[in-house]
């Protein structure tokens, strides 16, 4: 059988530190899924609307962010450390005190639902 020489095998078929960094790579970006995976079941996303005369709302109910659940949660903010990106979850009440989380302001701490402040 022949050997593809370039990038990721030299020409002995012998891996590259290309290839055992492009692994690493893979890996990293596996386990950073299934952590997003574990934190959306924890924290699923909030239902949201927005219109131009009422501007924007969020609430929690037991199907928010799709997922069934045999509770409501309170709506938060949650930064993605990923990409940085702020996106609204709904907590449990024993989770609110997490770190990556931040209360909308103007909304009361025990509030299911909440208007979106500019």
């Amino acid at each position: 059988m022949g050997v593809v020489e370039g990038r990721f095998y030299d020409h002995l078929g012998v891996p590259t530190a290309a290839l055992h960094q492009a692994q690493r790579q893979f890996e990293r970006a596996k386990q950073h899924e299934e952590q997003q995976r574990k934190l959306a079941q924890r924290f699923p996303g909030c239902n949201s609307r927005w219109s131009q005369s009422d501007g924007g709302e969020v609430w929690c109910s037991e199907r928010s962010g799709g997922i069934q659940r045999g509770w409501v949660g309170r709506p938060r903010q949650m930064r993605n450390d990923f990409d940085n990106d702020v996106s609204c979850v709904c907590v449990r009440k024993a989770d609110l005190g997490h770190p990556k989380l931040r209360e909308y302001r103007g909304c009361a701490p025990d509030a299911e639902r909440c208007k979106v402040l500019n």
